[in-house]
């Protein structure tokens, strides 16, 4: 994927790209600007409505059986939560939902019995619509950067650059943790 993605902004096809950059960039930047925005984690989350929004905490093995919002198996996402699962010596949790669509895991989280693994900027984007809260769940570390791509030596539209000025904005405020969260 990542390969493709940059290889669309290398041929102009995008103006630029915002992506979690979750491994080295070896030689694959030479005639990229990569600018770190903020550093993201994955937290488990579920709606206020739920009986995991009133616990202080709760362990992994809880959660195991519940109700599920997965990401597709070959994705990131789904890698780490499998990670978390196995480093507990758990089996990975059966999907009832899977999506790669964060508004509609959103919208299914406030709304419905689920859990899902998910990173916290796509939660804060989305806290002032949905009541979501992040579980007190003890995970594995699994925090990485966020980058913004473009290409080397190209002026960038006014339009676009008024949208990288918002997206630092977004990224300044991330790495401040000022956007609220439902705790």
């Amino acid at each position: 994927f990542r390969r493709v993605l940059f290889r669309s902004v290398r041929e102009r096809k995008y103006d630029l790209a915002i992506t979690r950059l979750d491994r080295p960039l070896v030689g694959e930047e030479e005639d990229l600007n990569v600018e770190v925005l903020f550093h993201d984690r994955t937290v488990l989350a579920a709606g206020m409505h739920t009986q995991w929004a009133r616990r202080r905490k709760i362990d992994l093995a809880e959660l195991a059986d519940e109700p599920w919002i997965l990401s597709a198996t070959d994705s990131w996402n789904y890698a780490r939560l499998a990670e978390a699962f196995q480093v507990r010596g758990l089996p990975m949790p059966k999907a009832n939902v899977m999506t790669l669509s964060v508004p509609l895991r959103a919208h299914l989280l406030a709304n419905g019995p689920y859990i899902a693994f998910v990173a916290q900027s796509a939660l804060t984007m989305h806290a002032e619509h949905h009541p979501i809260k992040v579980l007190p769940v003890d995970l594995p570390d699994q925090t990485t950067p966020v980058g913004l791509i473009t290409l080397k030596n190209r002026t960038l539209s006014a339009a676009v650059e008024r949208f990288v000025e918002e997206v630092r904005i977004f990224a300044r405020s991330m790495r401040k943790g000022r956007p609220a969260l439902k705790r």
